[in-house]
C-alpha cells in the first residue's frame, strides 16, 4: 500500500448510468481510498463511499475504480488532477478479502463511469 493515498477523501462525479445520476440530480458521491494498487504508479483505488446507496436492489458501498483511458493512473490525483474511471461495485466480503482487486469473478452487476479527484 502506497500511503500517499491511504485514508484519502475523493470525489466521484458520475456520468454513467444515466438514471443514477439522474436520481441524484448529479450530486457527487464522496469516498475514502481504503487501498491502492500500486506498481510503480497507482493502477486501481479500493474506494469505500461515506454515504452508502442502494441502486436496483444492490447496496453500494465498496468500489474498486480503474483507469478508463490506457496509461491512466492515480498518481494524477496528487497532482490536483481528475481521473476518468470505471468503478466496479462489490460486496463487503469482497473488499475485506485478502484480494479486493481480483474482479475475474464479476459477470455484470453495478458498474458506474465517472471522473474521480481528490477530495478539497
Amino acid at each position: 500500500m502506497d500511503n500517499l493515498f491511504l485514508h484519502m477523501r475523493v470525489t466521484i462525479n458520475i456520468s454513467d448510468p444515466w438514471e443514477l445520476g439522474e436520481s441524484r440530480r448529479w450530486q457527487p458521491f464522496e469516498g475514502t481510498i481504503l487501498d491502492a494498487k500500486v506498481d510503480g504508479f497507482c493502477k486501481s483505488l479500493l474506494i469505500k463511499l461515506l454515504e452508502p446507496f442502494e441502486y436496483k436492489k444492490v447496496n453500494c458501498e465498496y468500489f474498486v475504480a480503474n483507469p478508463r483511458h490506457e496509461g491512466g493512473s492515480y498518481n494524477e490525483l496528487l497532482q490536483g488532477k481528475s481521473v476518468f474511471s470505471g468503478l466496479t461495485c462489490i460486496s463487503p466480503e469482497n473488499a475485506h478479502s485478502g484480494n479486493p482487486f481480483d474482479l475475474s469473478w464479476w459477470r455484470g452487476g453495478l458498474a458506474l463511469i465517472g471522473e474521480i479527484e481528490a477530495h478539497r
